[in-house]
């Protein structure tokens, strides 16, 4: 009975065997490049040994590769997978020194850097995020014909636990606007497989909001319309109908009147030809300041030489300009809403000395 060793540590060698007539022929499999040996030794007779001449021993080329990875996965949850090259005849490929570049038909997968691998294999991690059948794929970027791609991997949703509502920090009554509703998982991250319908309600009691029923999400995120009839400090939350620990709430939106008239505060004298300050505030119908107010002003005047702005801003419903008033007399300035005539206002009169 004999027994083989070898120089290569790695070396995969025949089990303790016996010869036929004095003489037996053996599969070996050297895995360390270099100058090997092998060595046979009788298992009874440990002085009866020999050993081979220096066998050079140089890797075998790598021809694809093979990808394990599990066959399922959480969207948005990282998973890990190796990655191994093999030769022609499907052994490890131990001396495979290229890089490797990753993809995957998921358009939003986060996937591991280009990368080198140690004695053929590598592991790595992935996240994907899509929910279906996805796959990753690895490819030697020097030899794209060294390729292997993973089995089906079935991504499936996380569940969402809150909403995130994002809405405009300002709005008028009477007024609609948009917000757009995320549905997220613990980690923060978007539960696209959301699916759920969700219940609308409002610190205003008054407010026109969404039916349930139109509760529709695509990718997690919903886009709505809702409008406030209460002016003062209002909220906006959602609740999954089925179960109610999903929720969320908007911000504070500052609910401010519509505007009905324009104040404009100018000086009683002004010089003819020297600009003067005009100061302009939109209101509501009980005299406070409509903050929320986003249209734009035209300006007029008796006197047909001012030099008037073509179109004034407010910015929280206040604005101030410069004019210049030409003519001697009487004069008045106007502002007059663009898109609505009726919100308007004019100064008291100017006496401009020529």
């Amino acid at each position: 009975m004999v027994h083989f060793s070898s120089t290569d540590t790695l070396a995969l060698l025949p089990g303790n065997s016996q010869l036929s007539d004095g003489a037996g022929t053996f599969d070996v499999s050297l895995n360390t490049p270099g100058k090997q040996t092998i060595t046979v030794t009788d298992t009874s007779a440990p002085e009866c040994t020999m050993t081979s001449h220096p066998i050079s021993t140089t890797f075998v080329a790598a021809t694809r590769f093979q990808i394990s990875a599990p066959t399922s996965a959480t969207s948005g949850v990282p998973l890990s997978f190796t990655v191994t090259a093999l030769d022609p005849q499907g052994n490890t490929a131990a001396g495979y020194a290229g890089t490797v570049h990753f993809s995957s038909p998921d358009p939003f997968a986060l996937l591991p850097a280009n990368s080198t691998f140690a004695n053929g294999v590598g592991a790595f991690n992935a996240t994907l995020d899509s929910v279906g059948s996805q796959t990753v794929t690895a490819t030697d970027l020097s030899s794209p014909a060294i390729t292997g791609t993973s089995g089906p991997i079935v991504v499936t949703p996380i569940a969402a636990s809150d909403f995130l509502v994002a809405a405009p920090n300002m709005a008028t009554t009477g007024a609609r606007f948009d917000f757009n509703v995320t549905a997220l998982d613990p980690q923060g991250h978007i539960a696209k497989g959301y699916a759920g319908t969700v219940h609308f309600s409002s610190t205003d009691p008054l407010a026109l909001l969404p039916a349930d029923a139109t509760a529709k999400f695509a990718d997690g995120v919903g886009g709505f319309s809702v409008v406030m009839n209460t002016s003062g400090n209002q909220t906006i939350t959602l609740t999954d109908t089925t179960s109610s620990k999903i929720v969320g709430t908007s911000d504070l939106i500052v609910v401010s009147p519509a505007a009905t008239h324009f104040h404009i505060v100018a000086p009683m004298k002004a010089e003819a030809n020297m600009p003067f300050t005009l100061s302009i505030r939109a209101l509501d119908a009980s005299g406070n300041t409509a903050f929320s107010y986003s249209g734009t002003v035209d300006l007029t005047s008796t006197d047909t030489g001012a030099i008037l702005p073509p179109t004034a801003t407010l910015n929280d419903g206040v604005g101030t300009f410069s004019v210049t008033l030409t003519t001697a007399g009487k004069q008045t300035i106007t502002a007059t809403d663009s898109a609505h005539s009726s919100i308007s206002g004019t100064t008291s009169s100017i006496s401009v000395h020529g």
